[in-house]
């Protein structure tokens, strides 16, 4: 399915006495037969709504409706640290490594 293509029109009755699936059809080639993986996925969204609660379709906010989030501190998750001091390496253990981390000439000297 392209992003340009209408969406597939589903079809599914329930029955409220036993809670089965009646009838299930979906407009995709492979779903005339009621049998597609968009009828489970309809089936599973339903299951998690009901699951939660919800008596309708919660209303999705695209990124564009939220407010930005680049701005926001990290809080004290990561310290500043003079650049002297920084050791560069890939993120392996002591014993995985075959070279020697890159350190800077003032902590070579220590």
């Amino acid at each position: 399915m392209g992003k340009s293509d209408p969406p597939h029109g589903l079809t599914l009755t329930l029955s409220c006495t036993d809670n089965k699936i009646v009838n299930s059809q979906c407009s995709y080639v492979a779903g005339m037969s009621g049998d597609c993986s968009h009828i489970y996925g309809l089936v599973h969204t339903l299951a998690h709504y009901q699951q939660y609660g919800l008596k309708e379709v919660p209303a999705e906010l695209s990124a564009t409706s939220l407010p930005q989030q680049w701005h926001k501190p990290r809080g004290k998750k990561i310290s500043p640290a003079p650049v002297m001091e920084m050791v560069m390496s890939k993120a392996k253990s002591a014993t995985d490594r075959k070279r020697k981390p890159v350190y800077t000439a003032i902590l070579q000297e220590k």
